[in-house]
């Protein structure tokens, strides 16, 4: 265990050194992805700024974020919003959307806020404190096309239970497993969701330096680092269709 924190230090310590060099390259726009163009701001919470400035962070999701794109959701909830890599990132490609957005770090709220203003999208985005399955039952109407964004390290075993929220049912739902909280969590998101979702698993692929953006002029060794998500392990997601298609 020691070793292994050693080793995670050393990591840390080498991908703030990439960042620093990262920051002189950039003009403050994502480089490639889906939310390639957006200005983004100097600072990230409680995840690696780097990769959402390059563009790869969880590239893995690039498919379904332009299917998210492309479906034209009334409302995105995304619970866990940190500094609104993806609440921005939407309302500015889907600009008829509402976002609602759930933080529970009160320090990510002013930094959401400057970032959507900086995209002229913050008529769109709505900020609020954690989220409890009483206020999400209230926000999802069934007549209301609605997809969930979630990443709340570990929370979600609690949150997103349609016995508790039963609109959940007619809800598409991207949801990031935290394993390593709760070692069950597919198999009981399965369980909870099999019969009214189509679920499909996706899991982190490292990252290679053909996936850094050509844009970006920068040394292997530190385009590399930079592209690290700092994540303690490999991580999943579920991303869940309902089986019933809604009428707008």
């Amino acid at each position: 265990m020691r070793i292994r924190k050693i080793a995670r230090t050393l990591r840390r310590r080498k991908i703030a050194q990439a960042q620093s060099v990262l920051r002189s390259k950039t003009d403050g726009h994502i480089a490639s992805g889906p939310f390639q163009g957006l200005r983004y701001i100097t600072d990230s919470i409680n995840s690696a700024w780097s990769p959402k400035v390059i563009g790869t962070y969880e590239k893995e999701l690039w498919s379904i974020v332009e299917e998210i794109i492309d479906k034209s959701y009334k409302l995105i909830i995304d619970i866990g919003a940190a500094e609104g890599y993806y609440a921005v990132g939407f309302a500015y490609r889907m600009q008829e959307t509402k976002v609602i957005c759930f933080e529970s770090e009160p320090n990510a709220h002013l930094l959401l806020q400057n970032f959507a203003k900086l995209n002229t999208v913050d008529d769109q985005i709505e900020v609020f404190g954690a989220c409890t399955p009483e206020v999400l039952s209230e926000i999802i109407y069934s007549d209301q096309r609605t997809v969930i964004i979630c990443d709340i390290e570990g929370a979600e075993y609690t949150l997103l239970d349609p016995k508790k929220v039963p609109g959940l049912k007619n809800t598409d739902i991207l949801v990031e497993l935290h394993h390593f909280v709760c070692p069950d969590i597919a198999h009981i998101f399965y369980e909870r969701f099999s019969e009214t979702h189509r679920i499909e698993l996706i899991q982190t692929n490292p990252r290679n330096y053909q996936d850094f953006p050509r844009c970006l002029t920068i040394s292997k060794k530190y385009a590399m680092a930079c592209m690290d998500e700092d994540r303690p392990c490999s991580m999943m997601w579920f991303w869940m269709k309902t089986k019933e298609v809604l009428v707008n």
